[in-house]
Order: C-alpha cells, then structure tokens, then sequence
C-alpha cells in the first residue's frame, strides 16, 4: 500500500508541475487527487492496460492539460502500477 501511495504522490506532483508550467491553475487539486487515486485502483485490480490510459488521457484532458507532453509520465505511472501488482 505505500507503493501505491508512492505512486499517487507522485502523479499528483508531476500533474501539479506540468500545470504550473504552463500557467494553469487547478480549482479543486483534491479532486484531481481522488480521481487519480481512483485510477490507481484500477491498475491494481489489472483492468484492462487500454482501459486505464483512457481514464487517465481522460483526467488530464478534463483538467485541461496537454496530452502530448504527459504520455511518458502515463506510461511511467501505469508501468509502475503493474510492477507493483506484479
């Protein structure tokens, strides 16, 4: 469990500094935090790998962020989730 509490802060963090960098401002940053702390869960309970990345493209699309510069980061945090499952 604190693996995925690793993981959760550390999506939050990059999310906060990606929108930070482009001068975006987050009105509710726990909202952001439980839909990703959501998104965890199904990495954990291995819903299908597509299924995920299209919640998280989701998130950030809904939080108005560039989705380009962030897949790496969604890789890093989806890989993560399945090597902790794993």
């Amino acid at each position: 469990m604190e693996y995925i509490q690793q993981i959760l802060f550390d999506s939050t963090r990059i999310i906060i500094n990606i929108s930070t960098n482009l001068t975006l401002k987050f009105d509710n940053e726990m909202m952001i935090f439980f839909q990703l702390r959501y998104l965890i869960q199904l990495i954990k309970q291995r819903v299908q790998y597509s299924q995920t990345f299209v919640r998280l493209i989701y998130l950030i699309k809904r939080i108005n962020l560039s989705i380009t510069p962030f897949i790496p980061y969604l890789f890093d945090i989806i890989n993560k989730g399945y090597r902790i499952k794993n």
